[in-house]
């Protein structure tokens, strides 16, 4: 209902960038809820923008500003949602499943070690190893 405060010449304008924004507004929102706070946050804007600059360089700060804290928010939120997840579970269930992860990680990682030549002659070989390797190529070992 906000957007019939806008000036008539840039309503065609509006409306696309409308349009574009609501389209990508759902690809970093969870629920509909989120969705409609940012659309109305989006309504906030165009219109505070159309009424007081009405210009397009206005309009178009006023969306990239509005853009890049929408995305920063939603990043750092994510970023806060996993960390919190992961020292939950960390916390949680240390005692069966972390110590289980972890051996079998060692298990995994031995295995891998043990039977790939290439890691163990790139990453496990020191001096005396490769002097080793190169006099069992004359020594026959």
């Amino acid at each position: 209902m906000l957007r019939f405060i806008v000036v008539a010449c840039d309503i065609k304008l509006l409306r696309i960038i409308g349009d574009v924004a609501a389209l990508f507004s759902r690809l970093f929102v969870s629920s509909r809820l989120e969705l409609l706070r940012l659309l109305q946050k989006w309504n906030e804007v165009v219109v505070v923008t159309a009424t007081v600059v009405g210009r397009e360089k206005g309009v178009f700060d006023a969306l990239y500003n509005f853009w890049v804290s929408t995305i920063r928010e939603w990043r750092s939120r994510k970023r806060d949602i996993l960390v919190v997840r992961v020292l939950e579970d960390v916390c949680e269930r240390h005692d069966h499943l972390t110590i289980w992860l972890c051996l079998d990680i060692k298990k995994a990682l031995y295995v891998y070690w043990e039977t790939d030549e290439g890691f163990r002659h790139f990453r496990l070989t020191n001096r005396a190893n490769n002097a080793l390797a190169r006099s069992s190529k004359y020594t026959d070992r």
